[in-house]
């Protein structure tokens, strides 16, 4: 009969072994194990870590050192509460300055009301503003109408105005965000211009043979006439001798009006037209009228004179 052996150590430590894998593994998973932990375990170690020691970003409210608390680091930086608007300690945020408006020219130099201006310039804004005229001693006029306002371009008209004088005056413009004003830029103000009709005076020298009447329709009308058969006449009337017009008024022109011109006539010998003295001489003749009932050179005269609209010119009327 045969009698077994108990195994040796080393053969039992070797089926042990054998039987028992989970060394082998743990070797081969430790470091995805580490690596999971590291995913999971450290971010609740850091929020636990972060709920006891409070942290306090450079700038954010709460900040424990004046400077952080103004909003401002100790290298000079705003922080968020600058940044949010809020009152700050121990800061003044300054304005952005804007440059100051300026004119550069023109598009003309002069006007009447109703013309229009194209004022060039820098730094006038975008939220238009007002253009102001000096027509006048002591007159400053703010432009009312419809107005195309740009940066570096203005287009306005220059303001209606009556009973004005021509005036060497001057033009600005107001900015509208901050009423910040350009320098003062020469401009002539031009009144607008009105015409008025003289059609009698008593400013006269009517030449031999003949004499004036007035008509029904209110103007003078000049009769030269002549019976005699044997020899004529010639002379010259002259009107306005004495009249000067005011007030910046000129002589725009004279009309000669024929109302009988029979064997004779007129016309106009001197015209002093575009100054102050509305005179003008007119030039008549009369033939004989031999076996003729009449001869005659009869006429009538308007005449024509602009200046500022609303200002008196001056002529006196009978």
């Amino acid at each position: 009969m045969a009698i077994s052996r108990p195994a040796a150590p080393a053969t039992r430590a070797r089926r042990r072994s054998a039987g028992q894998p989970w060394p082998v593994i743990l070797m081969f998973l430790a470091p995805a194990l580490l690596l999971y932990l590291s995913f999971t375990i450290y971010p609740a170690l850091r929020t636990f870590y972060n709920s006891v020691h409070t942290i306090k970003p450079r700038g954010v409210e709460g900040a424990e050192s004046p400077a952080e608390a103004s909003g401002v680091s100790p290298e000079g930086e705003i922080g968020t509460r600058a940044l949010r608007g809020e009152a700050l300690t121990g800061i003044t945020l300054q304005p952005m300055n804007m440059p100051s408006p300026t004119i550069t020219s023109l598009s003309v130099p002069q006007g009447q009301p109703g013309d229009a201006v194209m004022i060039n310039g820098t730094a006038f804004g975008t939220s238009g503003g007002e253009v102001h005229f000096i027509i006048a001693p002591n007159m400053d006029v703010i432009y009312q109408g419809q107005t195309w306002w740009y940066d570096n371009q203005i287009l306005v008209n220059v303001p209606d105005a009556t009973k004005l004088l021509a005036y060497n005056g001057y033009l600005y413009v107001v900015r509208g965000s901050d009423k910040a004003k350009t320098s003062l830029v020469p401009f002539h103000f031009e009144p607008a211009i009105e015409f008025r009709t003289i059609i009698l005076t008593q400013d006269h020298q009517i030449g031999s043979p003949g004499y004036t009447w007035r008509t029904g329709g209110g103007y003078e009308q000049i009769e030269h006439q002549n019976a005699n058969p044997f020899w004529g006449y010639k002379g010259n009337d002259i009107f306005f001798t004495n009249t000067r017009l005011k007030n910046n008024w000129v002589f725009d022109d004279a009309y000669l009006t024929p109302i009988l011109f029979k064997r004779g006539g007129a016309y106009f010998q001197e015209k002093n037209v575009g100054t102050n003295w509305p005179s003008f001489n007119i030039r008549f003749w009369v033939d004989g009228c031999f076996g003729d009932v009449g001869c005659a050179g009869t006429y009538a005269y308007l005449v024509s004179i602009r200046g500022p609209k609303g200002v008196s010119d001056g002529v006196v009327v009978p």
